[in-house]
């Protein structure tokens, strides 16, 4: 599926959250049917996140409208290019314009035909060059999210790792997912040289500031580990492969306790590797140590249960273990 190029009339989308006016709103509701004669008046803005670690700018913008209409949202959310100013550094531009056109691909050729449900999509449009894009997506905040600094609890855990196991379990082996050659295939992040060169950059700082905090041991272990991590990264793309969110975290998981289902979003780095790695870091960022080494092999084995349940052969709990491992 070709996207389509900026210099389109169509694809004339704003490029900054200054940009966004209530006509570019009307038109983009109406075209995905959120909307039906109403037009969208005015509008209010409110930056949504702490601005830290984040790859791009995500706003809630609140719509008011011309006319009443029972169905038209009040609210969406809209995802754009974070400017980046003068980089210098190519390799780190060209994987920013990989994410943003990555996730523009997820909700326009997969979205809730993932198998995992997904806040519904208005309009996904990229630009190749200079890398911008926007997403305005439903706004979700009705539903429950879950503080990741929290210990997790054990039932909130077993609902987004059967969510997790019915999207996998879907893609399981599946060949098709070769006909999305924005899939990352290597790595949860970035390729594997590019991996472990910034692993290297970055672990001395990381020792300097957190080095005092770290449990004995774990320094050692990261130092053995950075050498390795093509190969690591390697073991992670060998068949089975299935697609992964790539993030998978309460971070990014709004819980529907109408449904007992879960709502991913953040698709940025979404790929067709092995699913172990998805599930353990699942788990091992949901809890702290003691309540994950207290429910770890419970939820792993629901995990196990549920896509055999769903028709995954050829693949035993065993070796879901070792592929975490």
């Amino acid at each position: 599926m070709e996207l389509r190029r900026a210099d389109s009339e169509v694809n004339n989308f704003p490029r900054t959250v200054e940009e966004i006016t209530p006509e570019w709103l009307t038109q983009v509701l109406r075209e995905s049917g959120a909307i039906d004669s109403a037009s969208v008046g005015s509008l209010t803005v409110k930056t949504i996140g702490d601005d830290q670690g984040m790859t791009a700018d995500v706003v809630r913008i609140g719509l008011n409208y011309d006319r009443e209409e029972p169905n038209a949202p009040r609210s969406v959310i809209a995802k754009l290019h974070r400017p980046w100013g003068s980089v210098d550094d190519s390799a780190l531009s060209d994987v920013m314009r990989k994410t943003y056109e990555r996730e523009v691909r997820f909700f326009k050729e997969l979205g809730s035909d993932s198998g995992m449900a997904v806040p519904r999509l208005h309009v996904a449009e990229f630009d190749e060059t200079p890398a911008e894009f926007i997403l305005l997506l439903e706004d979700l905040s009705n539903l429950r999210a879950v503080d990741q600094a929290d210990d997790c609890s054990l039932e909130d855990a077993s609902t987004a790792i059967n969510a997790l196991a019915r999207m996998h379990a879907k893609w399981w082996g599946d060949q098709k997912l070769y006909e999305y050659p924005w899939l990352i295939e290597r790595t949860l992040a970035r390729e594997p040289l590019v991996a472990q060169a910034r692993f290297a950059e970055s672990l001395d700082s990381f020792i300097e500031i957190s080095g005092e905090h770290l449990p004995y041991g774990v320094e050692a272990i990261a130092r053995k580990l950075g050498p390795k991590l093509p190969e690591v990264v390697d073991a992670i793309a060998k068949p089975p492969i299935t697609l992964i969110h790539g993030d998978y975290r309460l971070a990014n998981l709004f819980f529907d306790d109408s449904v007992g289902g879960v709502v991913a979003f953040d698709w940025q780095l979404a790929g067709r590797v092995k699913a172990a790695a998805e599930v353990g870091m699942f788990i091992m960022q949901s809890f702290a140590v003691e309540s994950r080494r207290k429910h770890e092999h419970y939820l792993l084995s629901e995990y196990y249960s549920s896509i055999v349940d769903l028709g995954v052969t050829g693949y035993s709990y065993d070796e879901l273990l070792d592929d975490i491992r």
